[in-house]
């Protein structure tokens, strides 16, 4: 297939994901109002249109590169969010059909295993981000484990006695099946487990080494991967650590728009669409994060005390208490965040800062001097100690007029 049909396939694939989504969305937008039903539509739009930016992404990069593997990873997903062959089914069929056609098994044992569809995708992403290749022969194996795995599992499903019938709690029997259901509980269910953080610590393994040995592009490709896949764990944990988020239809929303910077992340990687904004992007959240929670602390802290001041004082609460605890908050502002980014700096960036240092001396030292020797050397000073240049030479222009 040439570059031109795979850029072709690619974007009516894409218009097969984005028809699909839209179908999905309308289907699922509550008829209610209200806050609650607003938070719920925005869940819904989220999801919805998670698999069309994954769609999107991955037909940029087919037409732009399309030896890059990594455009094919990133439609899978996409079209297995937007077809949802299970849900499908449930909508279809109220109950298991007695007499099921050739399709609705086919339809099934697609449903069984369409979710590794999902995952390896991503999993594979780790160890080809950014050139679609291991970065080196090595890191191929994980690859070959995931593909095992999968292989086993669809091929499971294919001689499984009996069909999941979708989100129906019914089974329908397989008439090729031979393997009894109970087999996966008793004898396979515990060693595939138990591979599967394997293979993701392989496959996370590979993109941190490939970060620690490449050049300074490919480690910036790599921050915005990583700096997404950060954003959306944290947002996922959050859920996972508490149970009774996972139900929050604001949660819900949260993880689906934070799922979306993803692909945009590898989209802005691959095609180097303002590629080293990421080291401002991490400084800021990193930054209005930290400020965020000191001040919500101080606030919550401040709120508490002259509360309880008040009820020592008075027998009851006042709202004074929230206006004087919103001051201090007013106040504290731009002073914590001067010292939270110098903090950052220091820290994190800590040639940025030194390099800062070192030209604010630089101004200093200019703005006190007359000497143009010793400016001279200030000047050299501050270029070796910023930019480090193995050599550096300073021309002075002679001025013909004296």
């Amino acid at each position: 297939m040439s570059d031109k049909q795979k850029a072709a396939a690619a974007w009516i694939l894409f218009g097969l994901i984005l028809t699909s989504a839209i179908a999905q969305l309308i289907y699922n937008l509550a008829p209610q109002t209200g806050e609650a039903a607003l938070i719920e539509t925005g869940s819904n739009i989220a999801w919805a249109l998670g698999p069309v930016v994954f769609g999107l992404v991955g037909a940029l990069i087919i037409s732009r590169q399309p030896r890059n593997v990594i455009g094919l990873l990133l439609m899978l997903p996409a079209l297995v969010f937007a077809l949802s062959p299970e849900n499908y089914f449930t909508a279809r069929f109220a109950t298991a059909p007695p007499d099921p056609h050739l399709f609705t098994y086919i339809l099934l044992w697609f449903a069984g295993w369409s979710w590794l569809l999902l995952i390896m995708p991503i999993l594979f992403i780790l160890v080809l981000f950014p050139t679609g290749k291991p970065f080196t022969p090595r890191w191929r194996w994980p690859i070959y484990l995931g593909l095992a795995m999968s292989l086993f599992f669809i091929l499971l499903g294919a001689f499984s006695a009996d069909f999941g019938a979708g989100n129906l709690g019914q089974t329908i029997p397989n008439p090729i099946g031979f393997i009894p259901v109970d087999w996966w509980d008793k004898y396979l269910a515990m060693p595939w487990y138990m591979l599967m953080p394997v293979l993701t610590l392989l496959c996370v393994s590979a993109l941190f080494v490939r970060f620690r040995r490449s050049g300074v592009v490919e480690r910036e490709q790599i921050k915005w991967l990583l700096y997404t896949g950060v954003l959306f764990a944290s947002v996922y944990a959050a859920g996972f650590l508490n149970l009774t988020m996972s139900d929050n239809p604001f949660w819900s929303m949260l993880l689906g728009f934070t799922l979306w910077t993803i692909p945009a992340a590898i989209g802005i990687a691959i095609l180097r669409y303002h590629l080293f904004d990421i080291d401002i992007i991490i400084r800021k959240t990193l930054l209005y994060g930290l400020l965020t929670a000191v001040l919500l602390s101080v606030y919550f802290g401040l709120v508490l005390v002259t509360q309880y001041a008040f009820v020592a004082l008075t027998g009851e609460e006042s709202p004074i208490a929230v206006v004087l605890s919103t001051l201090v908050i007013a106040a504290l502002f731009n002073p914590l965040r001067k010292r939270l980014q110098e903090f950052i700096d220091r820290r994190f960036y800590r040639r940025s800062y030194d390099a800062a240092q070192t030209l604010n001396q630089f101004a200093q030292t200019v703005r006190d001097e007359v000497d143009l020797d010793q400016i001279s050397r200030a000047l050299m000073t501050s270029i070796q100690e910023t930019m480090q240049p193995h050599t550096a030479v300073l021309w002075l222009r002679k001025n013909d007029h004296q």
